[in-house]
């Protein structure tokens, strides 16, 4: 790659950087002023990755997903969208 390609990648990815700083400041700017918890700062949003993980994981995934795997009803294999819909 020739370095005026490089010089302009990296002018613009400089532009990018400080036009999504300029978007993302004012909120950043408003939950600094909130004083959260430190811990809930840190660990907020893995903690909530973890909730969803094994919420899809485990019995999205593990005991809907096998359950209708191993089903020997056909409309439940035929409408598995359909999850709690049918009776």
């Amino acid at each position: 790659m020739c370095s005026l390609h490089l010089l302009t990648a990296a002018v613009c990815t400089v532009a990018a950087a400080a036009g999504l700083t300029s978007v993302l400041q004012p909120a950043a700017d408003y939950f600094a002023a909130q004083n959260y918890p430190g811990w809930l700062v840190r660990w907020g949003h893995p903690g909530n990755m973890a909730v969803v993980l094994t919420a899809m994981g485990g019995y999205g995934a593990a005991y809907l997903g096998w359950s209708i795997r191993t089903s020997d009803d056909k409309v439940s294999e035929a409408c598995w969208l359909c999850i709690g819909s049918l009776s």
